[in-house]
């Protein structure tokens, strides 16, 4: 009766392995760059939010990273892309600028503005993480996270991230549609995002 929860620890710890290693794989700009090569020629030239949707439509089919999400930074991840994503069946992280409108506690603000307002009123709130960076170092990250409803996404987690510990510096604004995720594990999968420059 002991080797079943022992074997699903295993197959657990397999499979994160392998998440870890499609992420690691599919964030890596040379892989990037061979997956583009070989889409159709008509998406050469195309914008960049045409050749993501082409690029994960052919990954899905293809099964090419079946435990990998989507990591992609703004404006690479557009409410299309997000639906697309999610009718495969896989959990994205995108970035948003400060400047979307969030429902914080009843009325509809600004997202730089409840971040300003946390800093200054709750800086506690922000927990220290280490996440874990592509080129093997590690670095000392503080977040707050919370689900909240967003315009043109509806109900998502967001995590406001800074990389100083007295939150001076400008935030990065992550979202997921992964409800359940923690801020750690999404500031921990930023590391692996795709950019736009990427694409260029």
């Amino acid at each position: 009766m002991e080797s079943r929860p022992r074997e699903r620890e295993n197959q657990a710890r397999e499979q994160n392995i392998r998440k870890r290693s499609d992420l690691q794989s599919i964030a890596k700009q040379e892989r990037l760059r061979e997956l583009l090569v070989a889409l159709p020629q008509s998406t050469r030239g195309q914008k960049s939010d045409d050749i993501m949707h082409v690029l994960i439509s052919d990954l899905e089919e293809k099964g090419t990273y079946p435990d990998a999400p989507y990591i992609l930074a703004h404006p690479l991840l557009t409410p299309e892309i997000a639906k697309l994503i999610e009718n495969a069946g896989k959990h994205w992280v995108g970035q948003l600028e400060g400047r979307c409108f969030i429902q914080w506690e009843g009325p509809w603000r600004r997202l730089e503005q409840v971040a300003a307002k946390l800093r200054q009123e709750s800086p506690q709130g922000f927990r220290a993480v280490l996440v874990s960076c592509t080129d093997g170092t590690s670095k000392m990250v503080r977040i707050f996270s919370r689900t909240v409803r967003l315009d043109h996404y509806g109900r998502k987690r967001i995590v406001i991230m800074h990389e100083t510990t007295d939150l001076i510096d400008t935030p990065v604004f992550l979202f997921t549609d992964a409800l359940f995720w923690e801020g750690h594990r999404i500031a921990q999968l930023w590391q692996y995002r795709w950019e736009k420059r990427m694409f260029l």
